[in-house]
């Protein structure tokens, strides 16, 4: 669930307000006065939580490589461009052990 900041800060400043409140009236010994302080560190720590998920979740964009780039291969030595052979399949059956058809079901 993302919480806005601002709907955050809007209870933090009531919490604030709350607190003044409490502390014309009461002073600062009060345990009304320790519960406004621990709300409004509260809002605190989830506003800093909120920030360091958000940047720990970031993913930089990846670059796919295109069916073009993966086409041409370089030579390490000549530094030329030869295309990758895709036609050629392996030949993975001895001559007296080649199926019918490639079937995978075909026993």
């Amino acid at each position: 669930m993302d919480i806005r900041p601002e709907t955050v800060l809007r209870k933090m400043n009531e919490k604030i307000d709350e607190a003044h409140r409490v502390v014309q009236h009461a002073g600062t010994n009060t345990n009304d006065f320790r519960e406004q302080m621990i709300s409004i560190k509260t809002y605190c720590d989830l506003l800093l939580e909120a920030e360091q998920s958000s940047q720990a979740t970031y993913v930089p964009k990846v670059q796919e490589a295109s069916a073009a780039d993966v086409q041409h291969i370089k030579q390490p030595n000549t530094g030329k461009e030869t295309p990758v052979e895709t036609s050629r399949k392996l030949n993975v059956y001895d001559d007296d052990e080649k199926p019918e058809s490639d079937s995978l079901l075909d026993f």
